[in-house]
């Protein structure tokens, strides 16, 4: 080939190039005139389809309403029709007056629909109106008509059998009597017998007198019962037997029941109702009859018989001709789906033309052929593969490649196997992994539903351990002499169990709380009536740990708030408790503070301060992870944390305050708009109410502290506040309630004894920790069940609760009313009266002039050794501390003894031992002076200066025998 030739190949690859088109150019005037050939078609279709729907739906709506209108009715008309079959069919008054209420309502109905029968359907109302009137009336003289006929039957019934014995004691009388008495017997029994039939007659018509009877049986009732009157029995029967008492008293008899029908008109007000009975039936039925006669004629016209049938069939047929395609639409769409199509096979025709083309081009390319450009047809030749050849022609030739080739070829080889490998090892430790996890969640699943069921089954024997104990307190301290000694250790059982349940119910509310399951259930709720309720049920703690609480409230702060009534709850006795955990003789602040406030809700800061003797240098261990996050939480103050979370509160800070620390956090609450702000005083704890504190004081040392446990559910706790330290004071233990939810569950958990509430509920339920399916008197707890507002009707227990007590007790009840409706569950101390005599003689002696509270001088102690009041006030209740002073005062002799030996012995530790442990019982006891002494044996350990020889220190040994002997004689004069 020579230059003129090449150069020729190259003008014509050249002009080949510059004619080449992109591939889709090859194809837009096919696929635009498809788009439009289809967009029309179904523009054109869509319109005429639209039009169409529209006219059919027009058609059907004209057809739609006539036909339910008439089905409505005709359904109406049977349930009317059933309701009269019914009340013909029924002969209870009660029933029905409520059946004529339902027909009129039925009527009603009827009236307002739209029909030719509208005119019989207003009279029907009407004639209903006057139906429910006279029902009415039948209904209201039911009962005194029922009552008057009961009388009567028991009158005849009476009668009836007062004969038969006279005329069998006639009867057996004259088989020894003489002739002539035995014929005026036979006469007495004839007439007799013939009084006794016609009084039978009438008992079994008076007894099958009901609201269905005819008229004509009554009328003959009637002439039955005037009979008797007519022929005047009781008048030939007292002539015919004047001193036989016994038909005396069937005389007397006789003329009860003749005053009974006659006086009181028994007939009479029968005949009255039956009267109004049969015209209320015939009404009824001609009311039927006409109704039947409706539903006949509206059957006739369902069934085609009525020419207004056709009109719908007609019009039926218009719809569904209108529904038909048009011939012109189906031509239409027929053609242009053959355009479509042919279209289509255009482009298909192409594009097989094409890829021949450019695949017998780009083969040509490999063999470096350069025919290849003045044979193709350019027309069917693409600029992509234009492109295509262009770089297959530019890869230079080069035969020394194929070596390199063959090793990528193995090596891509080997590659592949050992990617075959890895992936097969790749798929087990994925199916191992698989199996692991499913058996891991197995487990835990497992694990997780068995820990549940132990906790709920922990938390039944709890609940059951406190229901026994109560039963156990019972029993056992009214059957033995020893009851002071049980009661004691029966109560402490009892706090034993009340923390067992309390931290069984914090760990399911924590493991809830965790879960995915939690969520906030929100209800209305008084914000100051939760929080009293919540230290309310504080008293009986503070009182045994000699600790008090304030609260108050921002009077700013709207009360009437959204939040969970229960996980609030939780929340504010979780911080309350953290504060007071381990802490005795202290007093706590606990106070709401207003920080933000809008129309939606309001920012409350609660904060807490708790205050002692002398400053607090450090926290609490159990408060230092609030200040320190390097502390790990415990699991109180995780659960506080999880409880603040949930309901979103925040800012948790302590504080080290001048006379002790403060704990607070911030919590948010939605409010319910138009309330008014309302004042509450600051509530002091545990102190008693100014004018229940003598008496509190004298019931506390009558009666002993029981492990019985009372649920008060009261909207307002406050108002009841004198009723829980009455309570308190007898020995019974009180919580607070304040709504229905957390009522029915407390109750239902069986660990009350009594309840008293002002919240309507059932309390004559099913108890979890019931192992029976009916309670039993022998083996359950006898409850009470008092209310706290008088109730218009009595309140009636199922015959399965009838041991239990029902009474009433309101806020407002002296103390006598308490003590007598509590009498079951109070165990009365015998000594304990007797004691608080002699400690008041005893402080009125000592000192006349000062209130027994403050008599606390150093002076007074000596010679009184302790303070009573003050010890009493320690341990919560009279009857626990006059039954630990033995104890007490036991202990503190072992004690001063080993003190003794240890001191002999110059043996410091054993001395330092003995010294704390009669430290604590002098501050148990309030004995000042013996405090003092044992603070004096403590610093001369610290100084180490023991000595057995020193007069001082013998002199200390001396005294401290000496107070010891004090307390022990001054508690022996006590008990």
């Amino acid at each position: 080939m020579d230059e003129n030739t090449t150069n020729i190949q190259g003008k014509q690859a050249v002009n080949i190039e510059s004619s080449a088109k992109p591939f889709h150019r090859f194809f837009t005037g096919h696929i635009i005139a498809t788009f439009l050939i289809v967009a029309m078609t179904l523009s054109l279709t869509g319109v005429f389809l639209f039009q169409q729907a529209k006219q059919a739906k027009t058609l059907i709506a004209e057809q739609l309403i006539p036909l339910q209108t008439q089905l409505l009715q005709q359904t109406y008309l049977i349930n009317t029709d059933k309701l009269i079959d019914n009340t013909l069919q029924n002969s209870n008054a009660h029933e029905l007056l409520i059946l004529q209420q339902q027909l009129l309502l039925q009527s009603k109905k009827l009236l307002l629909l739209k029909s030719e029968y509208q005119r019989d359907y207003q009279q029907w109302f009407s004639r209903n109106t006057l139906a429910s009137r006279i029902v009415t009336r039948i209904e209201s003289s039911d009962t005194s008509n029922e009552a008057l006929k009961h009388k009567a039957l028991i009158q005849l019934k009476t009668l009836l059998d007062a004969l038969k014995i006279q005329i069998t004691f006639l009867d057996n009388n004259s088989v020894v009597a003489p002739l002539d008495k035995q014929q005026k017997t036979a006469a007495q029994i004839e007439q007799l017998s013939a009084v006794e039939k016609q009084l039978h007659t009438a008992f079994i018509m008076l007894d099958k007198l009901t609201l269905h009877m005819p008229l004509s049986k009554f009328e003959q009732l009637r002439n039955q019962i005037n009979a008797l009157f007519v022929v005047d029995y009781p008048k030939q029967l007292i002539e015919s037997q004047r001193d036989n008492q016994a038909m005396a008293d069937i005389f007397r008899d006789l003329i009860r029941f003749e005053n009974l029908i006659l006086k009181r008109g028994v007939l009479d007000k029968w005949h009255e109702q039956l009267r109004l009975m049969k015209d209320y039936q015939q009404q009824l039925v001609e009311q039927q009859q006409q109704l039947q006669s409706i539903l006949y004629q509206l059957s006739k016209d369902d069934y085609g018989i009525d020419t207004q049938s056709s009109g719908y069939i007609k019009a039926n047929k218009d719809t569904l001709n209108a529904s038909k395609l048009p011939q012109w639409i189906m031509v239409a769409l027929t053609a242009a789906l053959f355009s479509v199509l042919a279209l289509l096979w255009l482009i298909k025709a192409r594009i097989k033309l094409m890829s021949k083309e450019n695949f017998t081009r780009i083969e040509h390319s490999f063999a470096r052929d350069k025919k290849i450009l003045t044979t193709t047809n350019p027309y069917f030749y693409s600029a992509e593969a234009e492109q295509l050849v262009n770089k297959i022609q530019q890869i230079p030739c080069d035969h020394d490649r194929e070596d390199d080739f063959a090793v990528l070829k193995e090596r891509n080889q080997v590659l592949e196997t050992q990617m075959l490998q890895d992936k097969s090892t790749q798929e087990q430790l994925q199916r191992d992994l698989a199996s692991l996890e499913l058996a891991m969640s197995t487990r835990t699943k497992a694990t997780l539903l068995l820990e549940q069921k132990r906790s709920t089954a922990l938390y039944v024997s709890g609940l059951k351990q406190l229901m026994l104990l109560g039963k156990s307190a019972l029993t056992l301290t009214k059957n033995t002499n020893h009851s002071k000694v049980i009661n004691h250790y029966l109560c402490q059982a009892h706090l034993q169990a009340q923390d067992l349940v309390c931290t069984l119910r914090q760990a399911s509310c924590y493991r809830y709380l965790q879960s995915s399951e939690a969520v906030l259930r929100l209800a209305q709720v008084n914000l100051a009536n939760q929080i009293q309720a919540i230290t309310l049920n504080l008293h009986g703690e503070l009182l045994r740990c000699n600790n008090s609480l304030s609260v108050s409230m921002d009077e700013k702060i709207h009360h009437e708030v959204n939040l969970d009534k229960a996980l609030f709850s939780e929340l504010i006795n979780t911080f309350i408790k953290l504060l007071l955990t381990g802490q005795t003789d202290k007093k706590l602040s606990f106070n709401l503070l207003l920080v933000d406030n809008n129309s939606d809700q309001q920012k409350i800061f609660f904060s807490a301060e708790i205050e002692g003797k002398g400053n607090a240098a450090t926290l609490p261990q159990i408060l230092q992870v609030f200040s320190d996050e390097s502390i790990e939480h415990n699991e109180h103050t995780a659960y506080f944390n999880t409880l603040l979370r949930f309901l979103q509160g925040n800012n948790v800070n302590v504080t080290i305050t001048e006379q002790g620390y403060q704990l607070g956090f911030t919590f948010t609450l939605g409010i319910i708009n138009n309330q008014q702000t309302q004042y509450y005083p600051t509530l002091l704890l545990p102190s008693y109410l100014a004018d229940i504190e003598n008496t509190c004081l004298e019931l506390s040392a009558k009666y002993l502290a029981m492990p019985i446990e009372v649920l008060i559910a009261a909207k307002q706790p406050i108002q009841y506040q004198r009723l829980q330290q009455l309570l308190h004071s007898i020995g019974l233990q009180v919580t607070f309630v304040t709504d229905e939810v957390m009522l029915e569950k407390n109750w239902q958990s069986g660990r009350f004894t009594l309840l008293m509430t002002e919240i309507a509920c059932q309390p004559f339920i099913r108890f979890i920790t019931d192992t029976d399916a009916k309670p039993s008197a022998k083996d359950t707890l006898v409850r009470g069940v008092f209310d706290l507002i008088k109730r218009t009707d009595s309140r009636k227990p199922p015959s399965a609760y009838e041991h239990w007590v029902i009474g009433e007790v309101t806020a407002d009840s002296t103390e006598n009313e308490i003590i007598a409706a509590m009498r079951p569950w109070l165990t009365l101390q015998k000594k304990a009266g007797e004691a608080l005599e002699k400690v008041s003689v005893a402080n009125t002696k000592n000192n006349t002039e000062t209130p027994v509270i403050q008599r606390t001088s150093l002076a007074r102690e000596r010679s009184v050794s302790f303070n009573i009041e003050r010890y009493i006030h320690h341990q919560g209740s009279a009857e626990l501390a006059i039954f630990m002073l033995a104890e007490y005062t036991a202990e503190n002799t072992v004690l001063v003894k080993q003190l003794s030996q240890a001191f002999i012995n110059d043996d410091a530790i054993k001395v330092a031992v003995a010294a704390q442990s009669l430290l604590v019982n002098s501050k148990i006891l309030a004995a000042d002076y013996l405090v003092h002494l044992c603070q004096h044996w403590q610093k001369l350990l610290t100084n180490k200066v023991l000595d057995k020889h020193n007069k001082v220190q013998i002199s200390l040994l001396k005294k401290t025998k000496k107070a010891v002997a004090d307390i022990n004689k001054y508690a022996d004069d006590i008990v």
